[in-house]
């Protein structure tokens, strides 16, 4: 085929995925969530793993998990064997309020995917509209919606060291989290 190719971008609304600057408090621990099918594709382990990681480097951190599907046992198994029961909340099947109401709570997004599975995740939209700082696998079009290191980072599938360092990054930089923070929500609106 040599004819042309017609892009038709994908979106959220940005009135509607919005939330009003915030800081984190000095002590509190930094808190990132996830929306997305409890699936292997989609990665949680390595967030896990990395949390797990930030945490020995002295990273106070708590991580919320929307979503079901089949490999919650797993997760849950993870979860238990790294230490984090404490730190770690299965939410389940969620509505669309309640995304809004954990992404206008967190102070990161993380999808770290793996595969070939993702397109241009309406989760990120979503996150990234909210000013959420993401850490995100480089998978499909992540690589047109993150400018790494400006609005988010863009890691290596299955990277957990580099997912690791990203959450330190953000916790122990609030400068950095509060300019992506921004950045994220002007990117949202201009893609």
């Amino acid at each position: 085929y040599s004819g042309p190719v017609h892009l038709i971008p994908m979106g959220v609304d940005v009135e509607h995925f919005k939330t009003a600057p915030k800081a984190r408090q000095e002590n509190a621990p930094l808190l990132a969530v996830t929306v997305a099918r409890l699936t292997w594709t989609k990665g949680h382990r390595f967030f896990l793993q990395a949390m797990r990681q930030a945490i020995e480097k002295g990273v106070d951190i708590n991580y919320c998990i929307a979503g079901a599907g089949p490999y919650r046992y797993d997760l849950e198994t993870e979860v238990a064997e790294l230490g984090l029961g404490e730190r770690v909340r299965f939410l389940g099947l969620i509505g669309e309020d309640t995304v809004l109401d954990q992404l206008r709570t967190a102070d990161l997004f993380a999808l770290t995917s793996i595969g070939k599975g993702e397109a241009a995740p309406v989760s990120v939209m979503e996150a990234m509209a909210c000013g959420l700082p993401v850490i995100c696998s480089r998978i499909g079009g992540t690589g047109d919606m993150i400018e790494d290191g400006v609005d988010g980072f863009l890691v290596a599938q299955e990277d957990v060291d580099a997912i690791a360092d990203a959450i330190t990054r953000l916790a122990r930089e609030p400068n950095l989290a509060s300019t992506m923070a921004t950045a994220a929500r002007k990117s949202a609106i201009a893609k």
